[in-house]
This record gives C-alpha cells, sequence and structure tokens, in this order.
C-alpha cells in the first residue's frame, strides 16, 4: 500500500515545472502517483487493483506487480553483455508498484496485447471501454501536427505508414518494448 500522505506532501512540496499541456516529461514518479489516485478512488491497494480489474478479468493469471507465487518460479534471469560476453546481473526486486515493472508470461502478455487492440476486451474479459482505449491510443501531447505526440502511457510513432502506440521499459539485464498497429 502507497503512503498517500508522503505522497501528498512530495508532490506538495514540487514546485510546476511548466504549465500543463505545454510541455512533456516522463516519469516514474508520476506513474506511482497515478496507482496512487487509483487506489484513493478505488479504496483498495493498487496491487489489488490491478489483480482484480486487470490481470484476473484478462485470464493473465501468470502475472503481478511484485514477485509473488504466482510469478516467482518463472522468473529469467537478465544478463548485460560485456567484452568477455553475456554476463548475469545481480537480481534484486525493484520496490516500484505503480512506477513499473509488471512481471508477466509470453502468453499473460498475448492476452494483454489482444485486449489492447479488442479496444479493451479479451477472450476472458473486459477491463475497458472501446472509447477509453482510443482516448489513451489518441495524442495527449501533440506539440506540432507533424510529430506523433504522447498518448495517455503510450508513445505514439508511426512505422512503414502505419500508426503505431507502445511502451517500452528497461530494467538491470533487461530491456522490453511493445509495440501495437491499431
Amino acid at each position: 500500500v502507497l503512503d498517500r500522505q508522503m505522497l501528498r506532501n512530495d508532490f506538495a512540496e514540487r514546485p510546476l515545472l511548466f504549465e500543463p499541456g505545454t510541455e512533456f516529461r516522463y516519469s516514474s514518479y508520476g506513474w506511482i502517483l497515478m496507482s496512487a489516485a487509483v487506489e484513493a478512488v478505488a479504496d483498495e491497494p493498487f496491487l489489488t487493483f490491478m489483480r482484480t480489474r486487470i490481470f484476473e478479468p484478462l485470464g493473465m493469471a501468470d502475472s503481478d506487480l511484485v514477485r509473488s507465487e504466482r510469478v516467482r518460479a518463472r522468473l529469467a534471469t537478465g544478463y548485460e553483455l560485456r567484452s568477455r560476453g553475456a554476463t548475469a546481473v545481480t537480481d534484486y526486486e525493484p520496490v516500484t508498484v505503480g512506477g513499473g515493472a509488471v512481471y508477466s508470461t509470453p502468453r499473460d502478455m498475448g492476452r494483454y496485447l489482444a485486449a489492447l487492440l479488442g479496444g479493451g476486451a479479451g477472450e476472458h474479459g473486459s477491463v475497458l471501454k472501446p472509447a477509453t482505449m482510443a482516448m489513451m491510443f489518441a495524442p495527449q501531447y501533440q506539440p506540432d501536427p507533424r510529430i506523433p505526440g504522447m498518448g495517455l502511457g503510450f508513445f505514439r510513432d508511426e512505422i512503414g505508414g502505419h500508426r503505431t502506440v507502445g511502451h517500452d521499459g528497461i530494467w538491470n539485464g533487461f530491456r522490453t518494448d511493445m509495440r501495437l498497429a491499431p
């Protein structure tokens, strides 16, 4: 459970870097604040919210935000490329619930991607309305029409004449990239 009062105090003490809507700056801290807002509105821990409202309805039984029994047995080893070849990295668990790090399997990620392409619904259930998915993929910050802009949690791009949306992630020994062409 996030310490909501600590986040409120920390957020209140930080001055705005720019007027909202005039610039874009990606921040994991922003996702942590978003997860605190979800906790406040849902009146439940963000971890519980994600499990009951996203993972379970989409049939993602092997996904979690922490190294629970759901995912522990299938954790991969991360590697760094060095002059002598690939070297396993030291393993440690980040404490970033809300700020990144979903542990998952390819099958579960396939279910998530299918739901994104299916307007918020997958084979096992629905988690968002199609209009919400469209808003998430639409440019929320686009300073010039010649650049793709940023959606709600999705980086927008164009590849081979097709609009794409996606998100990537980097962690010690790991690199992920999810790209969709809706």
